[in-house]
């Protein structure tokens, strides 16, 4: 039996969670900065903290470019995120230096 709401292939088979969210990693195109999920070839899957991009020679740490040494399976578009916390919340602020008084 199938649960009301989930989402389905075009064979009618329920769809995993990732492949609801995120593109298959062949899906690509080049020179987008993109979140992606990889394998390193042992059963791990996890997502890479770092934004990266597909080059003509390969999947690059955006920032870097340094070629990744992980294999990527799925990809979606990189959405930078701003703290949740208020400036206020953020710890103490340092007070500048008084000039010193004569």
């Amino acid at each position: 039996m199938v649960q009301e709401g989930a989402r389905h292939n075009r064979l009618g088979m329920p769809r995993s969670r990732i492949e609801i969210y995120w593109k298959k990693s062949e899906t690509a195109p080049e020179g987008v900065i993109a979140q992606v999920r990889v394998t390193d070839g042992c059963g791990s899957d996890y997502l890479l903290p770092y934004p990266c991009k597909l080059t003509k020679d390969g999947w690059v740490n955006a920032a870097s470019g340094k070629l990744l040494a992980v294999r990527p399976t799925y990809w979606k578009l990189y959405v930078e995120t701003l703290s949740r916390k208020k400036p206020r919340e953020r710890g103490p602020q340092l007070n500048p230096p008084q000039a010193e008084r004569d």
